[in-house]
This record gives C-alpha cells, structure tokens and sequence, in this order.
C-alpha cells in the first residue's frame, strides 16, 4: 500500500535509486520493474552517466563522505579510462597536506581525470612559451594540481597518459611553468601535437594511441636518429645533457608513480610515508630487462639503476606467483604483464595453492642488503595492503653484522620458513648458510669453533680469523721474504692468489681446488695476462709461504671455505630448498669459484638466474675479471654442467642470454659522466680485456664541469678552503653530502690533520657503494707510488691526435708487464670520480705525475681550471642540517666506517649514535689487530664493551666481553640485561666459564632442554638436572610438544648420572640411575659399553632373559652359569654345544701351552659328561653326536680303528670341528708309529712294513700301505686350514663354514651392534694372544677385546705356523722313515715311497700363496724337493735297468705323486739357461720315454738343430695316433721311429760319455720292451 502510495504522489516522472542486481535477485514485482526498465531503455547506471558521477561526487565532497568512493569497487576505479602517474614532487607535497578531507579531494580529483573527465566550461589551460595548452591546472581547495598529457609506451603501443608534476600554491605556479616549459622545449613537435591531440567517446576524453611499428622522437636531438625512442637517450652528444639543473631536482630522472587502487589505499592510510619505498614507473630499458624470462646478465656503470632493476624483477615475479597462484590474471599497475611471464611463474607454483616462491637476492654489502630488503618489505606491504613498519634510524644501527641483520634467517637452506622469502642476504650469509646445508662444516675442523649450531663462539671464530686484504696486509705480507716482495704489490699479490689461483675458471678443474705452479705460469702467456713468467713464479712462492703462516695460525680466507663447498656439494647431495630464481647484485665483487657456487642451489639454469654489476669498479681486493668470464663460467657450468645427456655445445650456447647494458644514469649529469668516460677510453686502449665495452653513459641533465683546482700543493689549498683547523668556528666547512676523497689509509691521516671535523674523509675503497652531493678528490696522483706511469698517456693522446705535432713531448711505449698497475689505478679514478651526483673538485700537486691525465681532460674540454680564492672555496661550503648529517651516519655506519659515522653523529648533536658508533670503531679495530697485538686489542674490545654497555646496547657488551674471553661477565649481561632470546648465549657464556650451576639456569629459563641438561651432566649436576626435568614434566603445558623428546632428554641425563657413578666406582648408585632408564635396551647397551657384565647378567636373570644371560656367561667365562640359564631357558641342545666349545677352547690353550694338542684340564670330565646328559634329554640322534665330538676332544690316545670311526661320523653329522680334529688325531698316530720303527727287530720289519694296510689299521700299527691312507688325511687336514686361511683372507661368503670353527677354535666371540668390529677374547691367557702386540688389545677390567683386522692378521699367523709346523714334522719324519728303508736295506720301491711323499709335501709348502710365513725354512724345504727328485730318479732309472723292471717299480712310475715328481725332474733338467748338456739331455729323455712324459712343450726345449726335437716331436705325434699296433703302417711308424733314435744317439756318440752309452743302452731297452712286447 506504501509503495502504491509512493507511485501516485509522482506528478511527471519517478526515479527509482536501487541496486539492480539486489531487485533482480528479489523475485518480486520489483524484477518486472527492473526488466521493463531495461526494455524502455530507462535504467541508468550513476558510474556511466557524467552528470550523475559529478553530481554525486560533489555531494559526497560537501558531506565529507568521499572515503565511500575510495574502494576497490567504486565507480571511480572501475571506470578508469587514463593511466595517471605523478611525480616524487607531488608525492612530497601530498604527504604535507594537513587536511584529510583535502587529501581525499586531491584523490578523488585525480581518479576522476582518470574516467576521462573533463570539464565543460572551466577553462584549466596554462600558459607555456614552448607547449600552449599541454599544462593544466586543477583548483583543490586552496591549492592547485598541475598536470599534462604525455606519451607512454606499453604493449606495443604509445598510449597517452595523464603526468601529474606537482600539487602547489598559486603563486608557486609561474616558478613550476618556467621550469616544464624549457623540458618541453626538448621534444619533438611530433612528440608534442600527439600529446595534445584528444579523442571523445561522448562526454568522456579518452587516450589515443600509436602502434610503435613507426618510433616517436621525445627529444629533438634524436630527430635524425632512426632508432630513437622516448626513453633512450643514447643519442645525446658527449658535451651533455638536456636540462641544467640540480640532479636531485631534476623532473628529467625524477621518480614518476602510477595511481592505483593500492597507492591510493596508502595515502589515505595516515602513514607520512618520507621512509617507504614504492613501486615506480621504469623506463623502457628498465621494462624490457625486468620482464625478459630467462637468465641474464645486466651490466651498467654505477648509477644506472641496476640494483632497482634487480629489486623490481624480483617484486614482479613475487606478484606474478601471487597472482597465478590465487588464480587470477592480471597485475594492478602491470597491465602489460606478458603471458609469457605468466607461465614462468606458473610453473614454480605448481598445483600447491598458497605454495611459496622460492627467491634469493645476493649482495656483498650488508648496508645494500638492508635497504634492499627494507624496500622489498615496503613493496610487498603496498602491494596485500599491509601496515608499513616504519622503523626509526637507531634501530637500523643494529645491523652491524650479519650475525644480527639475519637473526631471524637459519644457517641452513634446509626447510627455510615460508615468511623469509624472499630471501635477501649478504653472500657471506649464502656462504655460511651452505656451509650449514652440506655435510660437516668446514669450520669443524678448527678445534675453537667445533661448537654446534651458529653458537656465540662460533661466531666470534668466523668473523675473528678470516683472512681479507687488511689482515693479509697487516699480518702476512710484512713477514714474507724481501726478495720475494721486491717490486711486486700487495694488493696485486692477494687477487693473484685469491682471483686466480684458488678462485680463478681455471683453479675449479683442478683436483684440490687450486691452480698448480705450472698451469698458473702459463697464465703469463694469455692476453689478460699483466705479469712476467717470473713475477708470476714468486708470486706463487708467495702463496705456497701464506699458506702455511695461515695454517699454522688456523686461520681461512674466504677461497678455503669456497673450495671446501665445492667439495662437498660435489660429493654429497644438495638437501636443502631449491630455489627458483637467484639474482646477484655488486657481481664484481665475486671470484668465479664462488660465483659458480650459486649452480647448486637453483636447477632452473634457463631461466632463474641474473647477475648484475659492472667491471669498472672491480677495486675490491682479491677481485679481478670481466663480465664476459661470468659468461662464460655460466655457460660451462651452470647450463652444459646441467646437461645430463650429450649436448650440442654450439647450439646450447646460441640459446645463451645476451648482456643487457644500462647506459642511462639516474645518479649524476652528463659533466660527470663524460670525465668518467675518459677514464673509461683509457681502458679500453690500454687494457680491453679487463673491462666489458659498453656503450657510453648519458644523462638528460647538463652541469657543471668538474674543476681542477689550481693550486702550489694540497697542504696549501686546504687551509683556504676550511681554514685553520684549530679554529673550528671560522669557516662553515663541508655539508653531510660533501667528502674529501683520498687514495689510501695513510693519505687519510694526513688530510684529517688539515681538514679535522670540518669534513668527511674516506678512502676511495671505502666510498664504494657510496654516493654524495659534492666530492673533492684530493692529491689523487700525489700520493701515487707510480710516479713516471702516467707519462704513458701521451701514446693514447697520440693516437687520437691530442698531442700536437710539433710538440716535444716524449713518452714512453705502454708495456703490459710494466705498466699493469696503471690499471687498477684508472679504475679508483674511475671509482672516485662517479661518487658525486652534482660537483666534482680535484685538488692535486700539477706535476709531472699528474699532468698527462689533467692535459689528456683539458683537451676533451672535460674540466675547467680555477684557481682557489676565497670565493671559490666559499662557493664549495654547504651548511647541512642536523637531521642531514645523522641521516648520513647512518650510511657510513652500516659500511663499516665508525669514525666517520662517529663525525657525523657529533655533528648531528646526537650523542647517543655518536657513542655507538666510536664503540664500534674500537670493536672492530680490536678484531683487526687481535692476531699481532692482542693485548692491545684487549684494551680495545674492554672500552667498547663499557662504552656499549653505557648506552644500553647490552647484547654488542656482551660481545665484547666474550671475545675478550671474560665468559662469565658476557653470560651475566645477556642473562640479565637482553632477556629471553639471549639466553641460550647466556648459557653457552657460563658454560664456557665453568659456571655450570650458573649455565644451567640461563638454559632452563629459556626452555633450552638439551642444552640444559648437557650442562648439567658435564658440571655434575645431576640432582639438579633431575629437578629441572620433574618440574617440565609438571609445567611443559605445551612448551614441550611432544613427550619422546622429554624422554631423551631424561635418558641422556639418567645415562650422565650413572657414567659418573661409574667413574666413582660406586655401582650400587650406578645401577639406580641404570634401573631408571626407559627402555631395557637402554640399559644393555650402557652396562655393555662399560662392560659392566656381572651387573647385566643380574638384571637379564631377573627379566628371565635366559639366552641373553647365558651370552653374558659366556663372555666372563663362567661356564656353568651359561650352561644352567640355557638349561632354564629350554636350550638343552645349545648347553650341550656350549660345554663342548668351552672344553676345545680350555683343551688348547692351557697356560705355557701353544694350542695343539687337545690336554686335560679341571673339571673336563664333569663338563662333558653334563653334556652327555644334556644331549639324553634332546633326542638319541644329538646324543650320538655329542658322544662322538666327547671322544674327539678327549685328551686320551685313540686307536688308527677308533679315529678312523670318529671321521666317518663327523661326515655324517656335517661337524667340520669333529673332521679337522679327527684328521689331525690320525696325522699325529700315524707319525707317532713311524717314529717307533726302531724298536722292532730287524727280522720282522720287512714283513711287518707290507702288511695289508686294513688289517695294520685295525690293530693301530703302522705299514707302507698304511701310509697312503694316511696321506688321504694329511691332504683333507691341510685343505681344511687352507680353507681357513681363504676365509681369513676375505673369502667370507665361500668359506662361511669355517668361520665358527675357527672363532671357537681360538676362542673369541665377535661383539654384536658395534660400528668397529671388535672380538671377545674369551681365553685371554693363550699363546697366540700373548704373540699379539698388546697395542691392539682393548683391555676393560676383565675383559679382553681385540680388532677385527688384527685378529685375522694374528689367526692367519697362527693357521700358518701350525700348517708350516706340521708339514716339516711329517718331512722330518718321512725323512727317517726312507733312511730306516735304506739301512735295513729294504727293496727300491719301499724306499721310494717316502721320497714321493717328502717330494708332494715340500711342494705343496713351496707353492701355497697362504704361506707367506716359509721363508724362514726355505732352505730346509728346497734341500727336502732336490734330494727327493735326485733319490727317485735313481730308483726309477738306476744304471741297471733291471732293477727298476719290478712289477712294483713299473706301477709306481704311473703314480700320480711320481709323475709328478718326474715331470718336475724333467722342467728341471730343461728349463737351464743356454744349450742342454749331453747328460741333461739323456736324463730328461729316460723319464719321458719311461714315464709316457710326452708332450710338445718338451720338444721345444731342446736345441734347434739337435735330432733328439725331431725325435720327441715324432714319438708325440705317433702316440696321439690310433694306428692299429699290428698294422702296416704302425710298423712302418715305429720303424721310422728307431731311425730317428738312431740318428739321435750317432748324433751325440763321438763325445764318449759314459752316461750317454749307458742312456742309448736304457732307450734301446725300453723301445724295445715298449714297441715289439
């Protein structure tokens, strides 16, 4: 009814104000009305409609409303048609607004120009000289917005855009106008009508644009240059730039912003925002290097923006990775991100929605690496609509060091929190943080910082012992030999050793890291090279002597550490994160060894890496290559060393990025810049590859030429331009952004005396990274130590027709060996010369010395010449104020230059910063001095402590005192006065201090468990830690999460406890710490670590771990208690196993006893028969065995019969102890019968010796057949011990059987669960112990211990002497057996048994490997092998041969054993050097003919031309044939035989030797005997 009501009281039309999407939704009447709305083309959106914006903006503007329209959905951001960017001025301006509301009006002003509205009848137009109607102006209150159309190119387009210079006062319009006015007078006119053109879409203004398929001109100087675009300015002529003025005030290199929702959202934040860093526009160079996608290298000289484009490229991809990883499309402020882009980063987010991207920023300095991140912070704040943390200056103070800087980042890239990425640290954190990542750390291996973690002695080590020039100069160099220094320089020395030899392309191929002499002198012949072969040669005399004073000091230079990560990342895996893109900024700054360091933390080699920086000021010390190395190196090893399979080297390094260059300088104008390039020419003529080529630097801004100051000398110019000293008041002096710049330390010295406070002075190392207003480099060349290589210059003036003709000027020919130091100082010119941003003074000493470099500018037209009055030196005096000067102390405190930062803070009135930073002047200089002067250095660190501890920075005090090593007083400074976070390095003071009572309540207040309870183990703190350990388990709450962790803890100390009780000997406390352990297994590895077995043994029988304490038994050899608890534990089988290794072992090795034979001992007839028993109850099979292996290890003599039985048993039972004591029992009875043939009566002793040998045996005597049965056991008993001695020798897996006997055999038992094997040994008291050296013996109380390896060494001795032992008995004994035959004159075959035997042992004792031990018998073995051989091949052929025609004779010569000893004789006979003897011939032929010997390798041993080869070839070949003996043809071939005998016997019968007679005699019978019968 009310609505109805509402329709009627309309009189002409009815305005509905509603959401639309809000009525739709509804399904009311309200969606008809909607619909027929749309349909009669009445619904109107406000955003749209121009009239209705305005309308409501002026309403919300008069209501003070106008936050409504500030958000993300507001008409005002979604209607944006223009891109407005504004500059730093207006942003200034902005931030001085006192008003809110007129702050929101400036915005909503600017978004509304944004819409493309203008309006109507205002006209806004200002007038310009140059430009007519491009400045407008905008009425805000009681100010004015003064803005401009301008062309920006983007996405292939050059759009128009809204530049916005300034927001102002009227009156400061006319001042604003005339400075545009003579910027636009630069463009082009083409530039300038695009600008004003306009374009209308209704009411609205909207941008135009140009493809860039056809470039517009900015400025008129490159209107003939084809390639020109609107921002490359490397067209500009050498004699400058556009516009003069002040750098800083320049519009030309000015900051511009884009206004963007974002931006917006931080001015209305409330924050001044004078410290924040924002996202700002880039210049195309700029926009073309940050969005190329693959790795690069980016080279500019200093002041061309290469960090900024290193940050920025970062900050881009930090928001593509947001933005793909939330799914969205498109960056605010980034519109022309490329898909391209996209997809990059897509790739590193993977499907893993809020995944981290993994970015590492790398810098050398620590202040770059501070503002770097402060700027990144503020970018990533601006861009989530973060609060900024605006932090004062004095905090910054804090970061002195990486130590505190990077508090919050772990020495390891393992699992690094998501919040610290970025990652944007020093490259000696990366250093350090690798170092924690791979392996043991190098700084191990230095006994005074082996400490855990990144603790406060660690520390103090790495910062205190690393070598850099300063030390090498101080410490080092003055030590070396003078012969060795003559001529050479310090600084050139240290890059040769740290650039070349350790860090050098070169050095990384080499296996330890480091150039080898020979290689580093053929350096001499490369083209960059700028040293002789000899001054090369004592250069590395002088590394090889740094060295060794380094090593011996343990001290490290940063390449030790380097190299030493090389090594481990070479061996070892990379575990930490891998990270996606790497940029590293000051790469000049780096060897190449540590540069290639970077290819282990990152795998995208294509696209994730850039290095930037510039080989101009390569001047750091140690430093020396160009940019084309790094190329090179990155080539080489980051992209083929990625490469697992082959690759096309030439096409792989077509894909290589190309070096972008940025030649525009945002720092400093062109006057500068052109001096700086003439130092630049001088290099690239003298030495072009030691710098990249570049093109030259441009600036749009013109200034003022540098000045030389004319003047008698420095000492007399000073004093005019700051007056006298003494008198402080008189002159004003230098500002904060004015320094003096000098060459070196001691040039610094002597200008402060003249300058005093009046002005900053620092060495042109020192000023690297820095940049000022104002610089005065003074007596640059007067302090030079190269007086006469500057003349040089005149050859390069020459050359560019600088010189006139006519002049008489001589100088000399530049030769690189000569005049190399020239280098390095054009190079600190260079340095020096690009540290100011607006005036450059040289005041220097014009001599001969430096008159070729002031002629060489004078005819560039690079400086003018003044001479110094008063007014000029008032010209050069700029008052700075208070807030300048501490701004500028805090620069040069985070380089590291205290004094100076110490100056500016007085300056400043800022005491406080000023009492910092001398406190930190004194703390470094006492680490710089510590190794020559420590007790100065004492002094030093003790004043800063106090000093530091005045102004309350308690954690630098502590420092202090703890590198002073007052531990105590450090522990109570950082317990007491830095809180809770210093704990840990509290506890780690008193530690160190032996105040563990003091150590352990630092650790326990800050819930450092471990730590703790560590100190409480090593103070004895037992009782206390136990109560630190009740009260956690009371309070934790979840400061412990979770409860193993409690209970390692309580372990660790309950195991403390119990070790000191040991160390006591009080083991009844001991055992009640022990009893308290966690687990069992806890407890038997503590009681077996310190073998407190008889304690073990008690707590496994209260467990009823029977089997567990039977192996306790068994170790302290208490034979009866194992054999009971295994009786108890059911393993009646094992009890009776256990007796019986037990008896072998006592049955050996009885005291004085050598082991072998088996003797009685107490107690030996009770064990055995308990096992007799033991066996009963298991079964009668097991009852069978153990009775046999009784009889066998019985000390008792058995029967050849009984023995015999004992064997075949062992056999079949697989007992290989029962085989090798059975087969040795049978060897001794066998030689025991021999031994006592004399005691029988020589009428029986035939009879008796050829006795069937069953039935000798079986009445256990002996006879000749007998001894063949005997020589079946002799050869099973020594292949056994072979078997052994193989197993011994690492054949375990084919000999694993022999193990156990030979363990129980010696009787040692191997220690299970220890990482160095070690051997119980159960039987301490026998021989082959006591033969052992008593080094190797690991004596525990009771317990003997022996090493594996030793063990085997003593086994392997003992198997051999036994083996040795035995095998001369049985010669010794067979030996009389053949002398008994002899005697008694017994037939020839009985006799020449004993000798085939005496001839197969001694050749087996000669032969076997194993026996490395016979060299002692070597002789007895070698007279046993010829009198064997000779005796028998006497019997076999005797001068009668009928004696050897016996039926047993003739069988014996088929014997193995014999025709081995025979063919023995044969080698023997054929195998002397020269031609064989008539005798030698005849008795090598008796055996081959007698034997059947017949082989072709005989034949050949005879002489060439004798008929006896012929003859032995023939008889070979007719024996190998099948020829029927009654055939024929055999006949024939035994025909052709005898001839060839024949022929053989005529051939040596003229010589009447008997033996040959009697040899022909001999064949004859046996070719006879052989072929007819």
């Amino acid at each position: 009814m009310r609505q109805m009501t509402s329709f009627c009281l309309s009189r002409h039309c009815l305005w509905i104000l509603g959401s639309e999407r809000t009525l739709v939704m509804s399904e009311t009447v309200w969606k008809d009305i909607v619909h027929d709305a749309k349909d009669r083309h009445c619904l109107l959106n406000a955003d749209e409609d121009c009239d209705l914006a305005n309308t409501m903006f002026k309403v919300k503007a008069e209501l003070h409303e106008l936050d409504d329209l500030l958000n993300r959905d507001s008409s005002l951001f979604n209607s944006a048609r223009w891109k407005v960017i504004f500059s730093e001025n207006f942003r200034k301006a902005f931030y001085n607004l006192k008003s809110s509301h007129t702050q929101n009006m400036v915005i909503a002003l600017l978004l509304k120009l944004s819409t493309g509205w203008r309006p109507k009848r205002r006209n806004i137009d200002l007038p310009c000289e140059s430009s007519s109607k491009i400045l407008k102006k905008f009425k805000v209150g009681y100010l004015y917005i003064v803005y401009s159309n301008d062309l920006q190119k983007e996405c292939g387009y050059y759009t128009q855009v809204l530049k916005v210079w300034d927001i102002l006062a009227l009156e400061d319009i006319p001042k604003l106008v005339k400075h545009l006015d003579s910027l636009f007078e630069m463009n082009t006119d083409d530039y300038l009508s695009r600008c004003k053109k306009k374009s209308w879409e209704g009411e609205l203004e909207i941008p135009m644009s140009w493809t860039t398929s056809y470039d517009i001109v900015q400025y008129k100087s490159l209107s003939n240059n084809a390639t020109g675009k609107i921002s490359n300015v490397s067209g500009l002529a050498r004699r400058g730039g556009f516009e003069n003025s002040i750098v800083s005030e320049s519009f030309l290199i000015m900051k511009f912003y884009s206004v963007t929702f974002n931006m917006v959202r931080h001015f209305i934040s409330g924050h001044d925002g004078r410290e924040l860093d924002l996202p700002f526009e880039l210049t195309d160079q700029e926009r073309e290097t940050i969005f190329f996608n693959r790795s690069s290298f980016i080279l500019g000289r200093s002041g061309t923006g290469k960090t900024t484009v290193l940050s920025m490229k970062l900050f881009q991809k930090e928001q593509l990775f947001h933005i793909a990883s939330e799914g969205l499309y498109e960056v605010e402020g980034h519109s022309s991100t490329h898909a391209s882009q996209r997809n990059e980063i897509g790739e590193c987010t993977g499907d893993a929605k809020g995944a981290c991207l993994h970015q590492l920023f790398v810098t050398v300095s620590p202040r770059l690496c501070n503002a770097i991140r402060r700027q990144l912070s503020h970018f990533q704040s601006f861009a989530s609509g973060g609060e900024f943390l605006v932090e004062s200056s004095s905090l910054d103070l804090d970061y002195i060091d990486d130590t505190v800087q990077f508090k919050d980042i772990p020495d390891s890239f393992v699992n690094i929190p998501s919040k610290s990425y970025p990652l944007v640290i020093t490259f000696h954190k990366f250093l350090m943080m690798l170092d924690g990542t791979v392996g043991n750390s190098y700084f191990s291996r230095f006994p005074d910082a082996h400490k855990p973690s990144r603790t406060v002695t660690l520390k103090t080590f790495i910062r205190s012992r690393e070598v850099n020039y300063e030390r090498f100069i101080s410490s080092y160099w003055p030590y070396f030999k003078s012969h060795l220094i003559k001529y050479l320089d310090s600084s050139a020395v240290f890059t040769e050793i740290i650039s070349h030899i350790k860090g050098g392309l070169e050095a990384g191929k080499a296996h330890d890291g480091i150039l080898s002499r020979e290689d580093y002198l053929l350096l001499s012949k490369a083209r960059v090279s700028t040293l002789t072969r000899e001054q090369r040669d004592r250069v590395y005399d002088i590394f090889l002597e740094y060295e060794k004073k380094k090593f011996k000091k343990g001290e490290y230079d940063l390449s030790d550490l380097v190299m030493d990560l090389h090594f481990r990342l070479r061996s070892e895996r990379y575990e930490g994160d891998h990270i996606d893109f790497v940029y590293i900024d000051e790469v000049q700054d780096l060897t190449m060894r540590q540069i290639a360091l970077f290819k282990y933390v990152s795998k995208n080699i294509d696209e994730g890496f850039v290095f930037s920086g510039d080989t101009a000021q390569t001047i750091a010390k140690g430093v020396h290559f160009r940019f084309q190395d790094i190329r090179h190196l990155f080539f080489k090893e980051f992209v083929l060393g990625s490469r697992t399979d082959a690759t096309d080297e030439k096409k792989e390094k077509g894909k290589l990025s190309k070096i972008f260059h940025l030649s525009q300088n945002f720092r400093t104008h062109a006057g500068v810049l052109n001096l700086a390039q003439s130092i630049i020419d001088l290099l690239y003529h003298f030495f072009p590859l030691t710098i990249d080529v570049l093109n030259p630097e441009t600036s749009l801004i013109n200034g003022e030429a540098p000045v030389l100051i004319e003047c008698g000398n420095f000492r007399d110019a000073l004093p005019t331009i700051f007056g006298d000293s003494e008198n402080a008041q008189e002159n004003v002096g230098f500002g904060a952004e004015q320094v003096i710049l000098v060459r070196n330390d001691s040039a610094k010295e002597e200008i402060s005396k003249y300058v005093g406070k009046k002005a900053l002075v620092l060495t042109i190392l020192e000023c690297k990274g820095l940049e000022f207003r104002d610089v005065l480099l003074c007596n640059f060349f007067g302090s030079c130590p190269f007086k006469h290589h500057w003349r040089v210059l005149y050859q390069f003036m020459n050359k560019i027709n600088l010189v006139d003709s006519k002049s008489l000027i001589s100088f000399p020919s530049f030769d690189e060996a000569k005049h190399n130091v020239l280098c390095s100082e054009l190079k600190q010119l260079y340095v020096a010369i690009t540290r100011t941003r607006q005036r450059l003074w040289i005041c220097d000493i014009i001599d001969e010395v430096s008159k070729p470099m002031f002629e060489y500018w004078e005819k560039l037209s690079l400086i003018q010449v003044r001479c110094l009055h008063d007014l000029v030196a008032q010209g050069m005096q700029v008052a700075s104020r208070p807030d300048e000067w501490r701004s500028q102390g805090f620069k040069l405190f985070h380089e590291h230059n205290y004094e100076m930062a110490r100056l500016c803070f007085e300056k400043a009135g800022d005491m406080y910063n000023e009492k910092f930073a001398r406190a930190a002047s004194l703390q470094a200089l006492a680490i710089s001095i510590s190794s020559s002067s420590p007790q100065m250095a004492k002094n030093y660190l003790s004043e800063a402590a106090d000093m530091f501890e005045g102004i309350g920075k308690a954690e630098y005090a502590a420092k202090c005192f703890f590198e002073m090593r007052s531990y105590e007083r450090a522990g109570r400074i950082y317990m007491e006065q830095c809180g809770e976070p210093m704990l840990d390095k509290a506890g780690e003071c008193f530690s160190l201090a032996r105040c563990y009572k003091s150590a352990a309540e630092a650790y326990a207040k800050g819930n450092y468990f471990s730590e703790c309870l560590a100190v409480c183990i090593k103070g004895r703190l037992f009782y206390m830690g136990l109560q630190v350990i009740q009260q956690w388990k009371q309070n934790s709450k979840g400061a412990i999460k979770e409860s193993g962790e409690i209970h390692r803890i309580e372990q660790n100390l309950l195991e403390g406890c119990a070790r000191h009780c040991h160390e006591l000997k009080d083991l009844t406390g001991m055992m009640k710490y022990v009893r308290a352990f966690h687990s069992f297994e806890s407890i038997r590895t503590f009681l077996r670590d310190l073998c407190c077995l008889d304690e073990l043994l008690l707590i496994e029988k209260e467990k009823e771990n029977f089997v567990e304490a039977a192996n306790i038994a068994k170790c302290i050899g208490d034979i009866s208690l194992e054999v009971e608890m295994l009786v108890e534990a059911g393993c009646l089988e094992d009890s009776s196993k256990a007796i019986l290794q037990y008896v072998l072992v006592n049955s050996l090795w009885q005291p004085g006893s050598e082991g072998w034979p088996l003797k009685q001992f107490i107690r030996k007839k009770e064990l055995v028969n308990k096992a007799k028993v033991n066996a009963e109850r298991v079964s009668k099979q097991f009852y069978g065995f153990i009775c046999t292996e009784v009889d066998i290890l019985s000390h008792e003599q058995s029967t050849l019969f009984e023995l015999n039985e004992y064997f075949r048993s062992s056999q079949n039972n697989g007992s290989v102890r029962g085989e090798i004591l059975s087969a040795r029992k049978i060897i001794d009875a066998h030689l025991h019968l021999i031994s006592i043939l004399e005691d029988r009566g020589k009428s029986d002793l035939y009879t008796y010796l050829t006795t069937h040998s069953e039935e000798r045996i079986s009445s256990n005597q002996f006879s000749i057949e007998t001894l063949v049965h005997f020589w079946k056991f002799w050869n099973f008993w020594k292949d056994e011990i072979v078997n052994i001695l193989e197993y011994l020798g690492g054949a375990i897996k084919k000999y694993v059987d022999y193990k156990e006997f030979c363990l129980n055999y010696l009787g040692v038992l191997k220690q299970p669960n220890k990482r160095t094997p070690l051997y119980l040994v159960l039987y301490p008291e026998a021989d082959w112990v006591r033969k052992t050296d008593d080094r190797f013996l690991h004596r525990n109380g009771k317990l003997v211990f022996i090493d594996a390896s030793q063990f085997v060494s003593a086994a392997r001795s003992y198997w051999c002497a036994e083996l040795l032992s035995v095998g001369i008995k049985i010669l010794e004994i067979l030996e009389n057996l053949y002398q008994f035959c002899t005697r008694n004159s017994f037939p020839v075959f009985c006799q020449s048994i004993p000798l085939i035997y005496i001839f197969d042992v001694t050749n087996f004792l000669m032969k076997t490997g194993s026996l490395h031990c016979w060299h002692p018998h070597a002789e007895t073995l070698q007279m046993f092998l010829e009198k064997s051989s000779e005796r028998f091949f006497g019997y076999i052929y005797p001068l009668d041969w009928r004696k050897s025609s016996t039926e047993d004779m003739v069988s014996l010569r088929e014997n193995k054993l014999a025709g081995n000893l025979l063919r023995e004789v044969i080698l023997k006979n054929i195998s002397l050097k020269g031609n064989l003897t008539y005798g030698q011939i005849g008795r090598a032929v008796m055996i081959m003919l007698g034997s059947c010997k017949l082989t072709d390798e005989f034949a050949e041993s005879f002489n060439k031309d004798s008929p006896w080869k012929d003859f032995i070839k023939r008889l070979c070949v007719t024996k190998r044939s099948e020829l029927s003996s009654k055939s024929s043809a055999a006949a024939q071939e035994e025909l052709s035989l005898i001839l060839k005998l024949r022929e053989a016997l005529e051939d040596t019968m003229p010589t009447g030797e008997k033996e040959l007679i009697l040899c022909h005699q001999f064949v004859s019978s046996i070719l006879w005997n052989t072929y007819c019968f």
